[in-house]
């Protein structure tokens, strides 16, 4: 008993100290509202004029809050006013020095200059943090158009020797990257990068321009490589190509005349380098994570960027040996494709660049062979991709191959005579196609029969097409009858309904032609040839479906 009452008087104490303490913050609420204001998360609001707080927030900010958004829009904004207003300065002061003579006077005072705003955003960095940014984006910039100006666009340039200015550049630009580095800032070093591209292009010599350009390709990578920047790589890469375009275009940033180089110089391989470099990003390790849509964004935009300047390349220089190249092509796709399937477990990598190089052997293959016995070693090509699409069990290869084989079949129907091993080989590779995708359904991840019935409905018109052109105009409807037979034969050994409906289309097509074209136009020896051999197959067909339901029942 005295234990129970100890608990008692324990959850009394206890009671009274919660009443306690909402009394005391009533009591706090109180004097709030009677200095004629309340408070809504952290923003004071005033009362209305009944006493009571208002249920909306205005959307309008205190005044303390605009003025704190007024200072921070002034602080940063002038910061970098005044820092570009002092890279024009310097700019202007130094061409006014440069037209007096006086040309070493005005490189000092370029790099004083630049100096001086490295120093001064150095000692204000804990004072004014924000004109650290300014100050040293804008040295940067004031560093290398000093160092530029020494040789280039300098009718009297102070240093005569182009190649020693190179070197000039090329020190002030990996200084740039090493101050990159050292900050941990991504934008700095794409910066740096930026003014090694133009470098080259200043230096407007085939090899020394395409082998910087290949430099800075590799450099995007390592630095991808080691600190996630994706960002980087990906402005790198159409910088990149962006460069060699220039060059391909005789560089008219230079004063040179729009138009194609007049010598490939051998330029197809630093196109080559570049892809590679490029690709290797989905097998480099990563020192930090990236995501997929990131590698895929890059594989992808790789891809069209080097199309084009290849079809560019190609188009100006290789256009009656092109065969080769796109052979190539097709095989570093292909192998690397392979290598991505083994050694990682991606799905979007590795068919992305077995249809890319499948795309190249197509063009390929209409070197070697041209029209029309191109559409024979096409469709043959399209069984192969199947083929390869089931050891990848890559749905996307499947869907790629299914839309470039009715693209190719449509272009031979239109544009292309008929020609009998070509259409019967279309026909075929249709059927056999339709017949692996249902054979092996769940290693290509297939959840519907649309894509098979993409195949038999090419397979159903194509046979029709070639055996219209490759039989005599009398015996048209006998042969469609037969082939209707075929399919009826398929779906029995093969339990599938498709070819049943595939035999009756038929059947009602070839009735069609035997009452609309061959009652009119055959001799009468023909014609009942074809209406008996009709009326067979047609009592045939009601037999087994009557036997057939009869069972069923």
């Amino acid at each position: 008993m005295a234990h129970s009452k100890k608990m008692q008087s324990t959850d009394l104490s206890r009671l009274q100290a919660h009443v306690e303490a909402l009394e005391t913050r009533l009591e706090r609420l109180e004097g709030h509202l009677s200095a004629g204001r309340t408070f809504a998360g952290d923003f004071p609001r005033e009362v209305n004029d009944s006493g009571t707080t208002p249920y909306h927030i205005s959307s309008s900010p205190p005044a303390k809050y605009e003025t704190q958004y007024e200072s921070r829009v002034v602080e940063h904004g002038f910061a970098w006013i005044s820092a570009i207003v002092y890279l024009f300065g310097i700019i202007f002061l130094m061409a006014y020095v440069r037209n007096l003579g006086y040309h070493v006077s005005a490189g000092i005072i370029g790099y004083v200059g630049t100096a001086s705003l490295f120093v001064l955003s150095f000692y204000l960095r804990k004072s004014f943090p924000h004109l650290l940014s300014a100050g040293q984006i804008t040295g940067l910039i004031l560093m290398y158009y000093v160092t530029l100006r020494l040789h280039f666009f300098s009718a009297d340039p102070l240093i005569s020797q182009k190649s020693f200015a190179l070197v000039l550049l090329m020190l002030v630009t990996g200084a740039q990257l090493y101050f990159a580095l050292r900050k941990n800032n991504e934008f700095l070093a794409a910066i740096s990068l930026l003014f090694t591209l133009a470098t080259a292009l200043f230096y407007d010599t085939t090899h020394a321009t395409l082998a910087i350009v290949a430099i800075v390709s590799v450099i995007s990578l390592m630095l991808f490589s080691k600190y996630g920047w994706w960002r980087l790589l990906l402005f790198v890469l159409f910088t990149v190509y962006l460069s060699h375009a220039l060059w391909y275009l005789n560089n008219p940033f230079l004063g040179h005349p729009l138009k194609a180089v007049e010598n490939h110089q051998h330029n197809i391989a630093y196109l080559f380098i570049y892809a590679s470099i490029f690709a290797i990003t989905l097998s480099v390790p990563h020192k930090k994570p990236v995501s997929n849509g990131v590698l895929v964004s890059i594989a992808v935009w790789n891809a069209i960027c080097f199309t084009l300047l290849m079809l560019l390349v190609v188009l100006g220089f290789y256009g009656e040996n092109y065969t080769w190249i796109f052979m190539i092509i097709s095989v570093l796709c292909l192998g690397y494709s392979v290598l991505l399937k083994s050694g990682a477990e991606r799905k979007f990598a590795p068919a992305f660049y077995a249809c890319f190089g499948f795309m190249a052997l197509s063009v390929s293959v209409y070197g070697f062979s041209g029209i029309p016995e191109v559409y024979f070693f096409l469709a043959l090509q399209s069984l192969l991709v199947v083929s390869m699409a089931l050891w990848f069990r890559s749905r996307i290869i499947v869907i790629v191959n299914t839309g470039l084989f009715i693209t190719i079949l449509m272009a031979y129907l239109f544009t292309a005579d008929s020609i009998h091993h070509i259409s019967f080989t279309f026909a075929f590779i249709a059927l056999a196609t339709a017949r692996i995708m249902n054979w092996k359904k769940e290693r290509l991840t297939l959840r519907t029969d649309m894509l098979r019935n993409i195949y038999l409905a090419a397979a159903f018109f194509t046979i029709l097409y070639a055996l219209y052109h490759a039989v005599p105009a009398q015996y048209i409807t006998l042969s469609w009858t037969a082939f209707a037979v075929v399919y009826f034969i398929m779906s029995i050994l093969l339990s599938n309904i498709k070819y049943r409906w595939m035999a009756i289309l038929t059947i009602l097509v070839s009735s069609f032609r035997l009452f609309l074209v061959d009652f009119a136009r055959l001799e009468t020896g023909y014609r009942v040839i074809a209406f008996l051999f009709f009326a067979v197959i047609a009592l045939a067909v009601s037999i087994y479906y009557t036997k057939r339901i009869k069972k069923q029942i």
